[in-house]
């Protein structure tokens, strides 16, 4: 039986065809006419041209009345190129809410209609990234982080069928899965070797300045929000539905608390709404318990388990790298309140004791 929380169906908020549509739509929108500069922001910001951005992005600022109008999708796509704008100009050491009149204004007020933060996300950034050869935004116009933003497009990708499947499975464990399970198991195999590839296809150097020094942090409003993260993917989703609605670490509850707000609406909801709901590691030592026969589910749930600790792995050590600063630039600071590095160690431990939980289970 699927499960309704507060009238909602926990099933229905991450279809994988909501989120899909939302990403398309996002790719699709270019309100502010913007397509131009943000297909020639990476070779401008290579070149040292500012001043250029600066010029341009004047003209691109909307007004209240364009503000007012945008679709939800179309403000994500907003955001996607203010904030892209924004860090560039900040990257190069001028103060882009200073010289480019009214984009911090437009930013908040844009931020209302998307439901987010009022900057560029993972979610715009990477999964929201137009197709188009010709229109898509880069920081630094480099082949490399292309080959990083389709990386982190497919882990979403396959991660949004995962959540969807493991949410299924949530509500029926004793039900055949079979076909599901060797579907996540597939899913899991693509996301595992394609951070592995691009840990191989990215030099270290690359990722850490050539790429990573245009990811700033940026004050909106007297809050600092944080530049794109893979800690902001959707696999922060997956360990939430796994073992984390009802994991007791403040460590981890603050982890969520800060990274959550960056995911789009439909996850958010989603967390909200299973927030301290049994996790499905305890709802199988539970059934288990109960005398339940749950030994293939249990199986399955180890392996993957497994495979995420793999996954999480190369992940932190590539983000251990890439904050590691240029002589001369301070490095990427993720919030006055977590350590980025320190909050993604703790993860990892969190899914090494819900691998041993599991482990026991399948032992017994």
């Amino acid at each position: 039986m699927v499960e309704i929380i507060d009238g909602k169906n926990t099933l229905d908020l991450i279809e994988p065809s909501i989120i899909g549509n939302l990403v398309n739509s996002v790719k699709s929108a270019d309100p502010l006419g913007a397509d131009m500069l943000m297909n020639t922001l990476g070779n401008l910001n290579a070149a040292g041209r500012v001043d250029e951005i600066i010029a341009q992005a004047i003209c691109l600022v909307p007004n209240s009345e364009g503000i007012h109008v945008m679709s939800p999708s179309e403000a994500h796509a907003a955001l996607r190129d203010l904030g892209m704008i924004s860090a560039s100009v900040a990257y190069h050491g001028r103060k882009p809410f200073e010289e480019i009149p009214g984009i911090e204004e437009a930013l908040i007020h844009i931020s209302e209609i998307a439901e987010m933060v009022p900057r560029d996300s993972l979610f715009s950034y990477c999964f929201g990234n137009p197709d188009e050869e010709d229109r898509r935004r880069t920081y630094s116009g480099t082949q490399a982080e292309l080959f990083l933003i389709e990386a982190v497009n497919i882990l979403g990708e396959n991660m949004t069928h995962i959540v969807y499947g493991l949410e299924t499975i949530y509500h029926d464990i004793e039900g055949d899965h079979s076909d599901l399970l060797v579907e996540i198991e597939d899913r899991f195999t693509t996301v595992l070797n394609d951070i592995v590839q691009a840990k191989q296809n990215i030099p270290t150097h690359v990722f850490r300045h050539d790429i990573g020094d245009y990811f700033l942090p940026l004050s909106i409003a007297g809050k600092d929000y944080e530049p794109p993260s893979a800690a902001h993917t959707n696999l922060l989703v997956m360990d939430y539905l796994v073992w984390g609605s009802d994991c007791v670490d403040k460590n981890y509850k603050d982890y969520i608390a800060e990274y959550s707000k960056y995911l789009p609406k439909p996850y958010r909801d989603y967390i909200a709404l299973v927030n301290s709901r049994e996790s499905l590691v305890s709802r199988l030592e539970s059934g288990i318990e109960s005398g339940k026969n749950l030994g293939k589910l249990t199986s399955s749930l180890s392996s993957m388990l497994n495979r995420i600790y793999s996954f999480r792995s190369v992940h932190f050590t590539m983000a251990t790298e890439r904050t590691v600063a240029r002589p001369g630039r301070d490095a990427t600071v993720s919030s006055k309140h977590l350590n980025p590095n320190d909050s993604l160690h703790n993860v990892m431990i969190q899914t090494i004791a819900a691998r041993e939980r599991i482990s026991n289970l399948v032992s017994k």
